[in-house]
């Protein structure tokens, strides 16, 4: 139980929350189905119990089974699951081992599909901003089949760009893998701080709104819960800064250095190119 829990009393130690907290991400987008429930009062909040329920325990076992197969000393982020699999086949029949290497095939081919989903779902939002004269008039325009072609390319290769710089900077280690964890939930919390701040001004502002689900208990209830979120985000946001206690000290500096100048380029571009939205006036709404 010692080695099962992690001393927490180390800074460089709480990092394992950022890990959490990615985990997690994005089971608020389900609340735009909330209205479609039966009963959403009652059946939303026992639907986000028993998911989060079911994510401890299967992550948990997941994580265990990584863990108790290979030796910490040899454990890469990057290839666990791999390196679980092959150490297992090669306890029952070193001629197995290259099964590994075909089950590793078919997990990058589904890491590509996962990737490609979150580069294209950003696609349609973007092209919107574009119609509305936010972007250029080239991401605007609409393919025979009425996709934004030239949006989903530039996204593609702003993606290949961000993996090669992660890659070749941490030179594709345990550092590369942990920077761009911390880094997605560096600009993920920056949206969970407009979403409680928002939240919170709905409370006290609209709150007269007739909605599908409410937080039962009053203001005061939904208040507590906002800023319990609030202060959750801000306290992992920091301490995803924090070099992990599982990158050599000599390499504290890249990690800070590959963290921080990402985040103030994605953190900068969103402004930068809304300052310059008059020269992008181009097109007229659809609607």
């Amino acid at each position: 139980m010692k080695t099962l829990i992690p001393d927490f009393s180390k800074l460089p130690t709480l990092v394992v929350f950022v890990s959490f907290i990615l985990a997690y991400m994005g089971v608020e987008t389900s609340a735009s189905h909330a209205n479609e429930m039966e009963n959403p009062k009652k059946n939303y909040p026992l639907a986000m119990f028993v998911l989060v329920i079911l994510a401890i325990i299967l992550d948990t076992f997941g994580g265990l089974t990584v863990a108790t197969t290979v030796p910490q000393h040899g454990l890469s982020l990057n290839t666990g699951v791999i390196q679980s699999l092959e150490f297992l086949l090669r306890h029952i029949d070193p001629s197995l081992a290259w099964i590994a290497k075909i089950l590793a095939i078919l997990v990058c081919l589904g890491v590509i599909g996962e990737i490609a989903s979150w580069v294209t779902s950003p696609s349609k939002a973007l092209h919107v901003a574009a119609e509305e004269g936010l972007l250029p008039e080239h991401f605007a325009k609409e393919n025979a089949y009425g996709v934004p072609a030239n949006l989903m390319i530039a996204n593609g290769i702003v993606a290949s760009i961000w993996a090669t710089v992660f890659t070749l900077s941490g030179g594709g280690n345990n550092l590369s893998f942990l920077a761009a964890m911390s880094l997605t939930v560096v600009i993920y919390l920056m949206l969970y701080f407009m979403f409680f701040i928002g939240y919170l001004k709905l409370v006290y502002q609209d709150d007269q709104l007739e909605r599908a689900y409410q937080v039962p208990g009053g203001k005061v209830v939904k208040t507590i819960i906002a800023c319990l979120g609030l202060l959750t985000s801000l306290f992992a946001f920091c301490i995803s800064f924090v070099p992990p206690s599982s990158i050599a000290s000599g390499q504290h500096g890249i990690y800070e250095t590959i963290l921080i100048i990402s985040y103030l380029v994605v953190a900068v571009i969103p402004f930068t190119i809304y300052a310059c939205r008059h020269k992008f006036q181009h097109v007229t709404n659809k609607n």
